[in-house]
């Protein structure tokens, strides 16, 4: 994914995420279906990853930890994503 789409799409993706973990009032089964739902944009964000530099990989990343998603990135691009971290630290 191009740089300019991964920053756009991460931040419509932590919106969504943000909004999701405030909800209140959805049934048991509304709330699986729109948590399985952002849980496969979280997975494709990160399997279409190009640039690990960028500041919004690392947000978004702990924007879905916090909020009980998995993030399945490969050890390789995970090592990748800390090194940037450290950088721009």
């Amino acid at each position: 994914m191009e740089s300019r789409a991964f920053i756009k799409e991460a931040k419509i993706l932590m919106d969504d995420i943000t909004e999701f973990s405030n909800e209140n009032g959805l049934s048991q089964e509304d709330m699986q279906l729109k948590g399985n739902a952002l849980q496969k944009r979280v997975n494709g964000m990160f399997v279409g990853l190009m640039n690990p530099s960028l500041p919004s990989v690392g947000r978004l990343r702990d924007v879905a930890i916090k909020a009980g998603f998995e993030v399945r990135i490969k050890n390789e691009l995970s090592q990748q994503i800390s090194f940037f971290e450290n950088l721009q630290g």
